[in-house]
């Protein structure tokens, strides 16, 4: 899978004109204890929402400040449009959903095990 991703995003490069890539939620600092958010930039962000309901599991979204996202340098890796109404969103799994995985994660995690290897190389050799 790791080799998947990495081709993944060479041909997502490929496509973007090599521009970079957009900040994900891993790019975001979340301190769960304290329930805070900083963005890339440093900038503190506003909790608008606590167990926000997406794809059947829960979240805790953040808005970033609008004055703050308007001046930000690091509005290009950040945004795909320029902010007019609100600054940049961003939501993190609550602690029961992380625990959950998903389907895609299981099946992930199925066929890089060893029996999960040993079946796609044997299937592999009779549809040869």
């Amino acid at each position: 899978s790791e080799t998947y991703e990495t081709e993944q995003e060479k041909r997502r490069l490929k496509r973007s004109k090599g521009k970079p890539r957009l900040f994900t939620s891993d790019d975001f600092h979340y301190d769960e204890t304290t329930q805070t958010c900083r963005c890339p930039a440093g900038n503190e962000m506003w909790r608008s929402g606590i167990n926000v309901n997406s794809h059947n599991q829960k979240y805790t979204r953040f808005c970033g400040y609008l004055k703050d996202c308007k001046v930000c340098p690091l509005q290009q890796q950040c945004m795909r449009k320029p902010p007019i109404k609100t600054g940049r969103q961003v939501q993190f799994k609550n602690d029961e959903s992380r625990k959950k995985l998903s389907y895609i994660d299981k099946m992930k995690a199925k066929i890089d095990s060893p029996m999960g290897r040993r079946q796609l190389f044997i299937e592999g050799m009779v549809n040869d």
